[in-house]
């Protein structure tokens, strides 16, 4: 397994420790439930670009 497949099979496992600082905390909310809900609690696609539509415009 690659690198990168290795990366994405712990973030997906939750083997991944996701750093609690938070840089853009604008974005990072929105990203946050993508990357840690169950996938039929994630926002749809549709929603995820609309939130980042929102925060690209700050």
């Amino acid at each position: 397994m690659t690198r990168t497949g290795r990366s994405r099979a712990q973030i997906a496992d939750r083997r991944l420790p996701l750093d609690t600082a938070a840089p853009w905390p604008a974005f990072q909310d929105i990203l946050r439930p993508v990357l840690l809900d169950r996938a039929s609690d994630r926002p749809t696609a549709a929603e995820l670009v609309e939130g980042l539509a929102t925060v690209a415009k700050c």
